[in-house]
């Protein structure tokens, strides 16, 4: 009876990380695009700027203008929004038309991945600095959250500036996060990355 409890337990344990492993290959892509430099570390220098700055509540406030940089009103979700908006305050200030920017002008964070996978080339899954982490909600919902990696640390752990995030001190805002390119956020399970190259 032991010899058959052993086996149960390695015929679990052998189940639950073939399934681990076919939802990670589904989803841990990484799509690329080529992007003009003066224009990524421009965008650093905006993303920068933002961190700190918080709602006034549910969307409100100061975030309102990284919603207009996409079309959309106050009070919706901003964490792709507020991505795009430094994209294209980096192009008004290098007087680039947005065109420029290679992503879709979206406020929608899934679109920003589907669009990648359709005209981006794809590369290795692995983090470089200013790359987009994304997630997504399963099943066919619209809902997911997108980051731009500042820092790449070890093991899948990045450093990322986030839009519409948890504040350290309370409410919500745009913070610096520790995030793993493996790892789910609450119930968001991982997209994939979409990068800039040269």
């Amino acid at each position: 009876m032991r010899w058959f409890r052993s086996f149960r337990r390695l015929y679990c344990t052998i189940f639950a990380l073939i399934t681990i492993c076919s939802v990670n290959l589904i989803s841990q892509t990484k799509y690329q695009f080529h992007i003009e430099q003066r224009l990524l570390y421009m965008s650093e220098q905006i993303l920068m700027d933002q961190v700190g700055k918080r709602e006034k509540h549910a969307n409100q406030g100061i975030v309102t203008v990284y919603l207009r940089s996409v079309g959309l009103k106050s009070g919706n979700p901003y964490c792709a929004a507020g991505q795009y908006y430094c994209y294209a305050e980096a192009c008004n200030r290098l007087g680039l038309k947005e065109t420029y920017i290679p992503f879709k002008k979206t406020g929608l964070s899934r679109e920003i991945y589907n669009d990648a996978a359709k005209k981006g080339k794809r590369v290795d899954y692995s983090p470089a600095k200013h790359d987009f982490i994304i997630w997504r909600l399963k099943g066919n919902s619209w809902r997911g959250h997108i980051e731009r990696i500042i820092k790449v640390c070890d093991k899948g752990w990045v450093l990322t500036v986030g839009f519409n995030v948890a504040m350290d001190d309370g409410g919500e805002g745009v913070a610096i996060k520790k995030r793993n390119i493996y790892h789910p956020v609450g119930r968001l399970i991982i997209y994939g990355l979409v990068g800039f190259g040269g």
